[in-house]
């Protein structure tokens, strides 16, 4: 695995590389350093992914549990009625 990126002012280690300041000294860092147009649109495209399987699995869980409410309601999630108070 290769060295981490450092910042060529201050020799602190680079966490960003979607940055183009040292997040230390506020240096200016070299290009090199930095992602590229190419990779800076597939981390994008890559939030954006699990973004929307974030808010697919929220969803999905919230009408999970909507159904199991229906269900009890109508007595499918005891196998019996609640009766008049349920």
């Amino acid at each position: 695995m290769p060295a981490p990126a450092r910042c060529p002012t201050c020799d602190q280690r680079i966490f960003n590389r979607r940055l183009a300041l040292c997040e230390f000294c506020g240096a200016l860092l070299p290009l090199s350093e930095l992602l590229s147009p190419e990779e800076l649109e597939a981390d994008e495209d890559r939030v954006d992914a699990e973004a929307r399987r974030a808010r697919f699995e929220r969803r999905l869980d919230r009408d999970e549990r909507a159904e199991v409410r229906r269900r009890r309601r109508r007595g499918f999630g005891w196998g019996f009625p609640l009766g008049p108070f349920g």
